[in-house]
């Protein structure tokens, strides 16, 4: 609650100059720390673990359609250190989070609203894929599970690329191989049958009596 009694000209300037001062103090101690943040390679490290989280996510649905409960331990122990980091850094996020706004709170104590953002583009549809990736989803949708045979047989390209985009598509979690040799064969991802099945479910048209037009 404000004073009720009002300063004097002379103790307002006063304090005021006491509060410049603070405020310079405060600004170079947060400049300091994100410094420090930036020189840890704080910011540098959020791509890589963006990318962790994602894949980590992937292998954990492939280890519940496998049901390869011996993991069960692992993800629990992944689980813990991640909560723990959290708890870390979630209370200076949260003090950051409120002085980002500090310089528009206004004397009622509100943060008065920050000007309308631009309209934010409709999204863009996401690229076709080449002609070589597409007759490898087409066999894979087809088919479920495709030999590496069927692929060699039914893709007209060199070796060498069919083996590079196969990795490619491994790496990027929409694949996953099983077996060795003459054996291997190929199947969609979890992660990709489920992308697979949302994007179906979006083209279907709605259903008869559901009210939406």
């Amino acid at each position: 609650m404000p004073d009720n009694k009002r300063m004097s000209a002379r103790e307002v300037r006063q304090t005021a100059r006491m509060l410049e001062k603070s405020l310079k103090s405060t600004a170079e101690g947060l400049d300091m720390l994100r410094q420090s943040l930036e020189r840890g390679g704080l910011g540098a490290a959020a791509g890589p673990y963006q990318q962790l989280g994602r894949v980590l996510i992937q292998q954990r649905l492939w280890a519940l359609d496998y049901r390869r409960d011996e993991l069960k331990p692992l993800w629990k122990a992944i689980a813990a250190k991640a909560a723990a980091i959290h708890a870390l850094l979630e209370p200076f996020a949260a003090v950051m989070g409120e002085l980002k706004d500090i310089d528009r709170i206004t004397a009622t104590g509100n943060v008065a609203e920050a000007s309308a953002p631009a309209p934010t583009p409709a999204p863009k549809p996401p690229p076709a894929p080449d002609a070589l990736t597409g007759q490898v989803i087409d066999l894979l949708v087809a088919e479920l599970a495709v030999s590496g045979v069927r692929l060699a047989g039914a893709l007209d390209c060199p070796p060498e690329e069919r083996r590079q985009r196969l990795r490619r598509l491994a790496q990027a979690g929409m694949l996953e191989e099983r077996g060795w040799g003459r054996g291997r064969s190929y199947r969609l991802t979890p992660a990709a049958r489920q992308a697979l099945a949302e994007r179906l479910a979006a083209l279907l048209p709605p259903a008869e009596g559901s009210g939406e037009r």
